[in-house]
């Protein structure tokens, strides 16, 4: 090796301590750029609605119908999903619910979900799943 070439490799090593050094700043300083910023929080809140969907039965209703959660967040209107997760956290149907998702009971009218007139005409939007 030549003295250039340690003289670069020393340069380059300089500039990666000194970018992990100021790494913070950086990212502060990108987080103040409002279209960085909006799209951090938009991932970030869909990521929270992703969460509140699997806590609960919800997920396991998109799943029986054929839709990925991760789809229905990205596809159907935030109000819509957060009045789904509010009709899931609220129904009073639980027991033929769990028979039906978790047990695997067959049940010929699943009307008793109050989201499953909503969620069957999403369904026709959302991408096959894999």
């Amino acid at each position: 090796m030549d003295i250039t070439m340690l003289f670069l490799f020393f340069l380059a090593l300089v500039f990666v301590i000194l970018l992990l050094a100021f790494s913070e700043s950086i990212f502060l300083a990108l987080n103040r750029v409002p279209v960085i910023n909006s799209k951090f929080k938009r991932q970030y809140h869909k990521e929270c609605l992703r969460h509140a969907i699997y806590q609960f039965r919800l997920s396991k209703m998109l799943h029986f119908i054929g839709i990925q959660v991760k789809d229905f967040v990205d596809r159907v209107p935030e109000y819509q999903v957060k009045r789904h997760i509010i009709r899931c956290k609220n129904c009073p149907n639980t027991d033929i619910c769990d028979q039906c998702l978790r047990d695997g009971k067959f049940v010929s009218d699943m009307h008793f979900c109050p989201n499953y007139k909503s969620l069957m005409s999403y369904s026709r939007i959302m991408p096959p799943v894999e």
